[in-house]
Order: C-alpha cells, then structure tokens, then sequence
C-alpha cells in the first residue's frame, strides 16, 4: 500500500547505508515491498478515481479505466500523466505484482479503481500544467538536458515548435536550473500531449489560459462516445498539495528563470 505524499522514498543499500529512492518513490517502495512479500496485487491510493483518460480535475468527461497494460501505464507516466510512476510500473512488471489504482477514501466495490497489468495501450490527453516549457538553440543541446533531468527522475517531454526544440520541465523543483543556463523559459505556453491508442504522440503547445480547453477538444477526439469505452465520470475530491512535499529533493537555491 502505498501513502501518497509521504516521504517514503528511503531504502538501505548493500553496505547498510541509508539511500533516496528518487522523486515520486512511494509508489516504487510500495510495490518493492509487495513483490518481496511475494504478494500478486499492490494497491496504490491516491486522489482521483484511478488511471484517468485525462486530469478530471481539468476535463469533466475524463472516466477511469477498469483495466491498462504495463506498457500503458509506463507511456502515460512518461509523458507526465500523474499515474504510477515509470519505475515502480518497471518493478510491478519484472515481479509479476498486479497493480490496483484506487481512490481515496476507498469504497469497498471490488472492481472499483483501475487494474494495472494485462489490459490495452494507453489513451488519453495529458496536460503539463505543473511544467515549464523551455526553448533550446538546437535538438540535440534539447536531448542533452532531457538526458539529465530524466536520469534524475524528472518527467520531461521533448516536442518541436515553430520556433525551435522546446522540453518541458517540472515547476518549482530545486535544483534544475543548472541544466537551462542556454535555454530560454516560454511562460505564456502549456503543453498538451494526446496520446493515441495506436502508440503516437501528439504534442500541442497553447497558451496557458486556453489548455483545459484544448484538452477538452483532444479528448472528445479519443473518446467521441466515452461511456462506451469506460467507466463514468467520477468528480475528484478537492485537491491540495502538501507543503512537505519537495522537502527531500535537496538544499534550497535560489533560482529565477530566464524570460522569453
């Protein structure tokens, strides 16, 4: 079981030292623990219904599907869906651990959440809200840094504009700006990646104000009838983020972004 917004990220390596984990670890410690305790199923709780075809908290008509593969549930978390995170998805699947996204509070309905494991490809729209999109001189000066802050286990997305090799980066993490020295911040953009249940991926930088919007329109796209693929729209609870929540990433630095 895995507590979402707690600082569970710790482990103990081979010489009794005491490790990180990485970002978004809870869910890695989780099913680490499963599979050691030879468990079949790791449930995972968190503040939405399940795996979601979008945000509901941003798309209205978002439902929750019953079921999504490994690969799934990995391409959504890899192009910053807040879903299970890459990793444990990795460790979920090498184990053989079913994972079982459920909403908190939970209700006891036994199909209620989203089984993580054999199930179809992804669909569905993901809007970056919590990022940045930063402009580089040349793609591969782009693939460089994507390079390095996903080796730090950011969630970042590469896509091309008009006007050069742009990548996004999460808000507020401490730490990054070392790595966009040469890189230029667009403020007033958000990007929206629709990612299609034939395996393409779709990247659309909007303004900012016009991306709930635009996710809207893309969803429609994917699900023109969604109560027929899925389950019903659920409304979230309310959301709120922890203050405690980036404490484990590091010194506190001050750092501003480049303008446009």
């Amino acid at each position: 079981m895995s507590g979402r917004g707690r600082p569970r990220g710790q482990a103990v390596d081979a010489g009794g030292r005491t490790v990180m984990l990485g970002r978004n670890s809870s869910d890695l410690s989780a099913v680490a623990t499963a599979a050691a305790l030879g468990a079949d199923t790791c449930e995972l709780f968190s503040d939405v219904p399940g795996v979601c075809t979008a945000d509901p908290y941003l798309v209205p008509e978002a439902r929750t599907l019953a079921r999504i593969s490994y690969e799934g549930a990995r391409r959504m978390s890899r192009h910053g869906a807040k879903v299970v995170h890459e990793g444990a998805v990795d460790w979920a699947e090498r184990a053989g651990v079913r994972l079982l996204c459920r909403p908190f509070p939970w209700c006891e309905a036994p199909d209620d959440g989203t089984a993580v494991g054999t199930g179809p490809e992804a669909a569905a729209v993901v809007v970056h809200r919590n990022s940045d999109v930063w402009c580089f001189g040349s793609g591969r000066e782009r693939r460089a840094v994507g390079a390095r802050l996903g080796a730090e286990g950011l969630a970042v997305a590469e896509f091309d504009t008009a006007g050069g090799a742009c990548l996004t980066v999460p808000t507020g993490v401490r730490g990054v700006a070392r790595h966009l020295r040469d890189a230029r911040c667009l403020d007033g953009l958000c990007l929206v990646t629709t990612l299609w249940p034939d395996g393409r991926t779709e990247h659309t930088a909007v303004p900012r104000p016009e991306a709930a919007a635009e996710a809207r329109r893309r969803h429609a796209l994917l699900y023109p009838d969604p109560d027929a693929a899925s389950g019903p729209a659920v409304r979230p609870p309310a959301k709120a983020r922890s203050p405690h929540s980036d404490v484990l990433v590091g010194p506190a630095r001050s750092e501003s972004r480049r303008p446009s």
